[in-house]
């Protein structure tokens, strides 16, 4: 079964390495989520091959992420038909086989993906410690910046109007019009009304289908692994992500080092992995994909009534540009900015904020304010600390296990200090 997800695509990268470390890959895929959607795209958990225009998925009424695989459409002629109207692109590739015609993926061009710091042995999971330890050795256990890039992408998409015609038709019963699934989709309502899932107490008329309508597919990703804390000694400029110069000077190196890399590390099945450059404080590595693999698509959500197969509404589910959304929820802060402007907001007549810090030497929040004369000091109850804190997560840029466990503080009783002035 498919089962893609609107968390992030970089977890997905199991493709690099077989190991983990949970915090460097929560804060890889927060980042690359975010560059996703801002360019109105949702990440495919895991990137895979298997994924392309005309999938149908259950899609709940509020979740971002896709459910279950539950159809594909015969698009061939539709696709065809369209690309004939088209104009000719040089771009290479060949679109999923549903489709029917040929060079039809055109070239993508992802922006980088940088300044992810990440220690030691926790770079395993992305990167091949013996592809690292070739270079330098044990040097290579202490922090780095690691930056990612889509080196190679195409996409393809077909126009949701002409999608609907080979998904939806429209009979006259009555007086009226009513639109409905054709038979050939193949999707029976009440098997999807009892597959999805809804609270007992507000039962939902709807069922809800996404369809996948653009498909953004990765053929190579580059690597760039830079050592922060260098040796005293002098080092050599970091290279640039792709750098045919430094390639040249260091060719025999190059070569030297993925000779050895094939005997220690071996690629996985359907990939390739090689070292494009290296320094004593930068090695850049490339894997290649066989097939190409999707990492971002876009949809449109059908909702039907259950009853009936009604069609109520089609409209874009893909994420909002960042411009387009409210201020408030989109600006972005560190925890402690975060939660002092959602506590300024609450605290709002009753007292001045001055003052939000976390203290580490007591596992509590100081918070000063300035309080009215014959004022008291302000009490919070639970709750609204539970709701402060959650809005102060959503306002926060990424947020560690660290800041997740001090916002829990926060929320715990004995986890606030007052100081007045």
């Amino acid at each position: 079964m498919k089962t893609p997800s609107a968390l992030s695509l970089l977890i997905g990268l199991f493709f690099l390495a077989g190991g983990s470390c949970q915090n460097t890959r929560e804060t890889l895929t927060g980042e690359w989520q975010e560059t996703l959607e801002g360019m109105t795209l949702r990440p495919v958990y895991p990137p895979r091959q298997d994924f392309q225009v005309g999938d149908v998925y259950l899609s709940h009424p509020d979740a971002a992420a896709l459910e279950q695989w539950v159809s594909t459409l015969d698009l061939s002629g539709v696709a065809a038909t369209f690309q004939a109207r088209r104009g000719p692109f040089s771009g290479k590739g060949v679109r999923p086989a549903s489709s029917g015609a040929k060079n039809a993926m055109h070239l993508v061009a992802f922006p980088e993906f940088s300044g992810i710091n990440v220690r030691g042995r926790d770079i395993d999971w992305l990167v091949p410690s013996e592809a690292l330890s070739m270079a330098e050795g044990e040097s290579w256990q202490g922090d780095h910046e690691v930056t990612l890039k889509i080196s190679s992408a195409s996409s393809f998409g077909l126009p949701f109007n002409l999608i609907s015609k080979v998904m939806i038709e429209e009979t006259s019963e009555g007086e009226t019009s009513v639109q409905r699934l054709r038979p050939e989709v193949g999707i029976s309502l009440s098997t999807l009304a009892r597959t999805q899932s809804f609270p007992a107490t507000s039962p939902d008329p709807h069922v809800r289908l996404e369809v996948v309508t653009e498909v953004y597919y990765a053929h190579a990703f580059d690597i760039s692994v830079t050592r922060l804390r260098q040796p005293a000694r002098d080092v050599t400029e970091p290279i640039e992500l792709v750098d045919a110069s430094i390639q040249d000077n260091n060719k025999g190196l190059v070569e030297a080092l993925n000779q050895r890399l094939v005997v220690v590390a071996p690629s996985t099945p359907g990939t390739n992995l090689r070292i494009l450059g290296a320094t004593d404080a930068t090695i850049v590595l490339r894997r290649t994909f066989e097939e190409p693999i999707a990492v971002g698509y876009r949809s449109m959500r059908v909702t039907l009534n259950k009853k009936t197969g009604e069609v109520v509404s089609y409209d874009s589910h893909n994420p909002i540009p960042k411009a387009d959304k409210p201020a408030t929820r989109r600006d972005r802060f560190d925890l402690e900015g975060a939660l002092a402007l959602e506590l300024a907001d609450h605290l709002q007549g009753k007292a001045e904020l001055i003052e939000v810090r976390y203290d580490p030497t007591i596992s509590r929040w100081r918070l000063q304010v300035r309080l009215d004369e014959g004022a008291e000091t302000p009490f919070i109850p639970r709750s609204q600390r539970a709701a402060i804190a959650e809005h102060a997560g959503e306002r926060t840029n990424r947020l560690s296990s660290e800041d997740k466990r001090r916002l829990q503080r926060f929320v715990d009783a004995g986890g606030i200090v007052f100081e007045t002035r």
